[in-house]
């Protein structure tokens, strides 16, 4: 495995367990240059690979039925709209949500943070320069499959709360 892959693979499990999943360009330059030292014989199991690739897949798979189930009209996922073709992720650790008409995702992400809802998502615009505010962005690493569901559905309840104020 390249120390690309290598690299890729090791920010995949580190994720998680700094802050919500947001780690900065920085902290990947630098884990890749580290990487580049590793010896040439350096392996990692095929069979660890395959069982964490399986697991981030049924994740994947259960927060976006989840959501397709919980989020209002006017949400759509990874760029389809709810009417349209809905596709799941292939991969990565992370879901983008548009969020509907007049709901803000720096508000979303500070009312989700309340004690009425216990989340942790990610305004668009906190993610950097090309994401806007009128998106959210979910790490779904982490947490089990029962747990996304459940924040699939606080997540639903939290965007109606902030779209019937707008």
């Amino acid at each position: 495995m390249s120390a690309s892959c290598v690299c890729h693979f090791v920010c995949g499990a580190i994720e998680p367990l700094l802050d919500d999943g947001s780690i900065g360009s920085n902290f990947y330059a630098l884990l890749f240059q580290v990487l580049q030292q590793v010896p040439p014989n350096f392996v990692v199991s095929e069979s660890l690979i395959q069982s964490t690739c399986a697991s981030l897949e049924e994740k994947s798979l259960a927060l976006f039925e989840a959501l397709r189930l919980y989020l209002p009209e006017g949400c759509s996922l990874n760029g389809c709209d709810r009417e349209g073709v809905e596709v799941a992720p292939s991969g990565g650790y992370f879901m983008l949500i548009q969020l509907c008409e007049g709901v803000s995702g720096s508000a979303l992400a500070e009312l989700c943070e309340s004690d009425k809802y216990q989340l942790r998502v990610k305004s668009g615009k906190s993610c950097g320069d090309r994401l806007r505010d009128d998106r959210i962005r979910l790490c779904f690493a982490y947490h089990n499959t029962p747990e996304l569901v459940e924040g699939a559905r606080r997540l639903g309840d939290a965007i109606r709360e902030l779209a019937a104020k707008a």
